[in-house]
């Protein structure tokens, strides 16, 4: 509980500087009420810098910088800052060369589920509405309803080997390890991107897990329930 106590003082930390909070945090302890996750993802603004935020919890923490400034290449991020609050909560602040409103109009995302944000203003927001969900009357209200049940859509195809890869390992934590069901095609084009034969086995694996829990979750229906029952 210290680790979730702490996380939720960061992200107040973090929007009363107008950064927002996006990724996993978002998914799985404000949309799903969890209390375990990961790290949390902090995007500041140009305006912004990170160290002003790492200051204030400073006062009440142990903060230690993880590494050197990552670089990050795409989507207008001038790099990365990682730090680990009183040894048990990572957190990364993602600085963006702009402000929210162009950081909203990226159209960024590989998961329907990863489309959450919190800004100081916005409690739940999705970044962008994807094309499967344009003819919904509400796409957040049918997003959050599917993000609760544990199921996604894969709402990108990778344009290149590296984001096949990140796909691929994001999708296999997801499904295998968290319990997951991706709705729409798991592979897509993305079989035909990967180029060595360590990646196909991981997106043969996903396939594979995935069509055996389908298959163990039909063998619990009733009979007359069964979409082969006659």
């Amino acid at each position: 509980m210290e680790k979730l106590y702490i996380a939720r003082d960061v992200v107040n930390t973090s929007l009363a500087h107008d950064a927002w909070v996006f990724g996993g945090y978002v998914r799985d302890v404000i949309v799903c009420n969890e209390i375990e996750f990961n790290d949390i993802d902090i995007c500041c603004p140009k305006n912004v810098n990170p160290l002003w935020i790492v200051r204030t919890l400073s006062t009440k923490y142990k903060v230690k910088k993880c590494d050197v400034q990552t670089p990050y290449s795409g989507m207008g991020i001038k790099y990365i800052n990682s730090y680990i609050i009183n040894n048990i909560l990572s957190v990364q602040f993602i600085v963006y060369d702009s402000d929210f409103t162009d950081w909203v109009d990226d159209h960024f995302g590989d998961m329907s589920c990863n489309l959450f944000y919190q800004s100081r203003t916005v409690h739940l927001g999705i970044v962008y509405v994807p094309e499967q969900f344009r003819m919904c009357q509400n796409p957040m209200d049918d997003i959050i309803k599917l993000t609760r049940s544990k199921v996604f859509d894969r709402i990108s195809d990778p344009g290149s080997s590296s984001q096949a890869r990140v796909l691929l390992r994001r999708m296999r934590n997801m499904i295998i390890h968290r319990g997951w069901t991706c709705r729409n095609d798991v592979l897509g084009e993305t079989m035909d991107i990967c180029e060595d034969n360590y990646m196909k086995g991981i997106a043969s694996s996903i396939d594979d897990y995935q069509s055996e829990r389908q298959r163990n979750a039909l063998e619990c229906l009733p009979l007359y329930l069964r979409p082969d029952y006659q």
